[in-house]
This record gives structure tokens, C-alpha cells and sequence, in this order.
């Protein structure tokens, strides 16, 4: 497809896509790479996927059965030497520590030392009553009346 010239694509189950993608972003610096990697406004930002699949396809005779099957991730082809040195680090159990990144590409700086999601498993009391889930934390004085608003 022209759209995607010069971009490199990978279908995953999805369970083994979420581990790719940790995999990757724990065996690396929190750089540029990761912030395309990460975050949906980088420029050149990896695309990634869900995709809904009908069993169908496969035996026309059978009645349609969609499952959550291929997850895709595209990302440009200059980050593939980037991509496989982490992977070859992950292979090798080498790990980076986590430091923060530099958001300056995205337009979005997050607070030194602040927490800004919660922990998924944490229950929180949200402007519109108890929730379970990502929830942003707000700063005394905050404006924010709906998780949407916090968002960067």
C-alpha cells in the first residue's frame, strides 16, 4: 500500500504483542524511539492495531464468529536496527532503568515527581463517582471535571 511505504508491519497474537511491546521499551532508553513508540501524537508514531477477524473467512460454510485476533503494529522501517538491538537485549535479560521521558515532541510535559495514572487495580473516587480503571490524579487546584480533561 503507497500510505505505508517505508513503514514495517508485525501481526501478534495479542497477549504476545503487549509483551513485545514491553519488551522493547524495557530494554531501551525512554528517547525519541520510545516516545514514537508510546505515544499516538510522535511524529512518525507506531501504529498499533486490533483487529477484528470472522472465523468465516476461513470456512464460508459456517456462521460468522468474530474474535479479537490479530494485533498489528507498524512503525517506520529506521527504527528496525533500534527495534532489534532491544530485542537482542531482552533476549539477553539486560534491562534499562526507568527515567522519565522526554514528552517535548508531543507538546506534553508531565510534573517532576508527580504520579499521573493510577495503578489500574487502585479504586478511585472520580468527579463522577467511584471508578475502577486509569484515572488520572489531580493536582490541587485542577480544573478538571472529566478524566478526558486531564489527558495530555
Amino acid at each position: 500500500m503507497e500510505s505505508r511505504r517505508g513503514w514495517m508491519l508485525i501481526d501478534f497474537p495479542v497477549d504476545s504483542e503487549l509483551s513485545f511491546l514491553s519488551a522493547v521499551a524495557n530494554a531501551g532508553p525512554r528517547d525519541a524511539f520510545y516516545v514514537r513508540m508510546t505515544h499516538w501524537a510522535a511524529p512518525d508514531a507506531w501504529d498499533v492495531k486490533i483487529k477484528p477477524m470472522d472465523a468465516a473467512m476461513f470456512q464460508g460454510d459456517q456462521p460468522s464468529d468474530f474474535a479479537l485476533r490479530p494485533l498489528q503494529v507498524s512503525f517506520p522501517a529506521y527504527d528496525l536496527p533500534e527495534l532489534t538491538r532491544r530485542l537482542r537485549e531482552h533476549i539477553a535479560g539486560r534491562t534499562v532503568p526507568p527515567a522519565p521521558a522526554d514528552w517535548s515532541t508531543v507538546g506534553r510535559q508531565l510534573p517532576t515527581g508527580s504520579l499521573w495514572m493510577r495503578a489500574p487495580a487502585e479504586r478511585s473516587d472520580g468527579p463522577d463517582g467511584p471508578s475502577r480503571g486509569f484515572w488520572p490524579r489531580l493536582r490541587e487546584g485542577s480544573a478538571c471535571r472529566h478524566s478526558s480533561e486531564c489527558l495530555p
